[in-house]
């Protein structure tokens, strides 16, 4: 399970930190340089995921979740896809995901918009799977997390595996 600490899930990355410092040359930009993690494999090759989301998740905050296996939201929380409102776009394989989880026309008013949800919309449009009071949450989602690990380890490696192949594979 994977949530936030505080009143916020993750309000994303440090933008003004982060690239300043790769214009100045002090770290490199693992995009272009072919160093970038495979974000996707990394989360669809583990083993069960979920966001139990206490707060506001934005930009990165979002973005990594949309490829876990369950997202709980807090009654408190919020999600934006703000990129384009700070001349950016979406990452870590979000259009694709996006669209997945909320539909086309959905996820572009989502992304386009760059407007914040709040967690019940979120779970209306499908950008969250469940929604749960907010003291309520870890134990919602800890609960939801023992009811599949009881089943078989191999099983669940081999559906999440089929999941991930016939979730991802747009042919």
């Amino acid at each position: 399970m994977v949530t936030g600490a505080g009143r916020a899930f993750c309000t994303g990355a440090d933008i003004d930190d982060t690239f300043r410092k790769q214009i100045d040359g002090e770290i490199e930009d693992d995009f272009v340089s072919g160093t970038a993690p495979d974000w996707v494999g990394l989360i669809r090759k583990a083993k069960l995921i979920i966001a139990a989301v206490n707060g506001s998740s934005i930009g990165v905050g979002l973005t990594m979740t949309l490829l876990f296996d369950y997202i709980m939201a807090s009654d408190r929380a919020r999600f934006c896809c703000a990129f384009v409102r700070m001349g950016g776009v979406t990452e870590l394989a979000s259009s694709h995901f996006l669209v997945q989880r909320m539909g086309w026309g959905r996820a572009s008013e989502f992304a386009l918009s760059a407007r914040m949800i709040e967690a019940a919309e979120a779970v209306q449009l499908g950008l969250s799977d469940r929604l749960v009071p907010h003291g309520e949450l870890l134990d919602e989602a800890l609960a939801v997390a023992g009811t599949i690990a009881k089943n078989p380890s191999r099983q669940l490696q081999t559906v999440k595996q089929l999941l991930t192949q016939n979730g991802t594979d747009p042919t």
